[in-house]
């Protein structure tokens, strides 16, 4: 069953193609890796050991908690904006 306004729009204009998909060299289930985790422990480490030296400078922490309304998801974020001045 056919609804007559389609029919009379189809009449009018012909008959409208669905567009074809623009990304068809995409596969899908492909993992991407966006860094290795080992060398950003290493890089972690690293500034915090200047961090203890006192070599950098800390200059801001931000800290944010998850939460559903009043209820905590128990996921914490901290960020530490570090200013390294590296003298040659």
């Amino acid at each position: 069953m056919s609804n007559p306004l389609f029919d009379k729009y189809e009449e009018i204009y012909g008959k409208k193609e669905k567009p074809k998909p623009q990304n068809t060299h995409i596969t899908p289930n492909k993992k991407l890796t966006s860094y290795d985790p080992h060398s950003i422990e290493d890089s972690f480490l690293q500034i915090a050991e200047k961090v203890k030296n006192k070599d950098v400078k800390v200059t801001s922490v931000t800290l944010n908690r998850d939460s559903v309304g009043l209820f905590t998801t128990g996921l914490t974020t901290i960020t530490f904006e570090v200013q390294v001045y590296d003298t040659p």
